[in-house]
């Protein structure tokens, strides 16, 4: 019986809109050579909604200006109503978890960048500074 509804679970899954995520996608988990892309250190494989790796990497790794032609890539509008919510939602979660991260570690200093990462986030801003 368990079997059976692990199976319709997966038929559930189908049908919705998460997808394989990463879960750390930035600029220190991708390798670049001179022929191929490759993207390294998938511990935290999962599934979510298709926002929430290009979230990441695009708020951390880019200045606002380069956003849009980004997302553009992947068929996504920073002003559209419905996906900008999700897109700071998302970055705004993740900044909150690498605040309690460094917290816990007692790494405070590095912890108040991430705190004001995700007050910016739920106003709509940029972060206070990119991490490459």
């Amino acid at each position: 019986m368990k079997n059976k509804a692990l199976i319709i679970s997966f038929k559930d899954l189908e049908k919705s809109d998460l997808v394989l995520c990463h879960g750390d996608f930035g600029s220190n988990n991708i390798l670049i050579t001179d022929d191929d892309i490759f993207m390294i250190d998938w511990e935290t494989l999962h599934l979510s909604d298709s926002v929430r790796d290009i979230a990441h990497l695009i708020y951390w790794c880019y200045p606002e200006t380069y956003w849009q032609k980004i997302l553009g890539l992947f068929g996504y509008d920073i002003q559209n109503q419905k996906f900008k919510p999700k897109f700071f939602w998302h970055v705004l979660s993740r900044a909150l978890y690498v605040y309690l991260l460094f917290v816990n570690s007692n790494q405070e200093e590095l912890a108040i960048d991430f705190y004001y990462d995700a007050l910016n986030a739920s106003n709509y801003k940029p972060a206070s500074r990119l991490l490459v």
